[in-house]
């Protein structure tokens, strides 16, 4: 079976190379290799993929490179039983809507169409953003959820690797229904394992991971269930190694060695995800 990496129009360079080389490590029962746009769209990968990765970049490239077709594909893949990864620019590109960077020079808002997650996605949540620039970088204080009784794994907080995230609001009714009036949103961080309207049968949402550091510590990664498939989402980068960050840079000069006092955490949450994601990890 193969792990297909996102790579065209949207995809960042930088978030290639990390997520690339964290599933290689990890996944070595897979075949990991990258995807483009053109053959998503053709749609002869989906009978032989365990997992579709989407990472950090823009989403409004995703968006023109797939097409409706192209997304109606990932999503058909999924609710059949496949598995998304959406990191950074690949988390807000499956949410029912974003709001990035609102009233800001960079502001991009509205719908989406994959709708894996059926709420708002919100950033980015630390300040500093610009596209092709560390200005932004921030080591994130990561963190369970106080309550989960569906995840029981005790992963110690740690610092992570953000550029650019949001953070996954508690989504309404309206939501649900894919109203596009304003959104009445709720505290995700008091939902840590939710079924929306009551309904058994239809999208579950699970609070994998909290930002520290944040006001009522709102989720950083969602665990969505898709018809008979998955999906997480994340505001954060847990699939970057801090020793390869260019040291050099002003802006990560200070916060790589923050982020490797506690790599070894960040280690044991990229393998809880992938757990989730219905992949054997050796």
């Amino acid at each position: 079976m193969t792990v297909c990496i996102y790579n065209g129009e949207g995809a960042g360079n930088q978030a290639l190379r990390m997520v690339h080389t964290s599933l290689i490590s990890m996944c070595t029962s897979y075949d990991v290799r990258f995807i483009s746009p053109e053959e998503i769209k053709q749609g002869g990968w989906v009978q032989t993929t365990k997992l579709l990765v989407i990472g950090g970049g823009y989403d409004r490239g995703f968006i023109k490179a797939l097409g409706p077709q192209g997304m109606k594909t990932v999503k058909n893949f999924v609710e059949n039983g496949g598995s998304y990864l959406g990191i950074c620019a690949g988390g807000y590109f499956a949410c029912n809507r974003i709001e990035f960077d609102k009233g800001g020079p960079l502001e991009v808002c509205g719908k989406r169409q994959l709708n894996f997650y059926p709420g708002l996605c919100v950033g980015p949540v630390f300040p500093g953003f610009q596209y092709d620039s560390e200005s932004g970088a921030h080591a994130a204080g990561i963190c369970r959820p106080h309550s989960n009784e569906k995840d029981q794994l005790q992963i110690a907080p740690f610092l992570c690797y953000f550029n650019g995230g949001g953070k996954f609001v508690y989504p309404d009714e309206k939501t649900c229904t894919g109203s596009d009036s304003d959104l009445d949103c709720g505290d995700l961080s008091k939902h840590c394992s939710f079924e929306l309207s009551g309904n058994t049968s239809g999208p579950s949402i699970t609070v994998l991971a909290e930002y520290a550091e944040l006001v009522d510590r709102p989720a950083a990664v969602v665990k969505c269930k898709v018809g008979k498939g998955v999906a997480i989402l994340s505001g954060i980068h847990f699939e970057y190694h801090a020793e390869r960050l260019n040291n050099e840079n002003t802006y990560l000069a200070s916060i790589i060695p923050k982020l490797l006092e506690t790599d070894s955490n960040r280690l044991a949450f990229l393998q809880h995800i992938l757990s989730h994601l219905n992949l054997n990890i050796n």
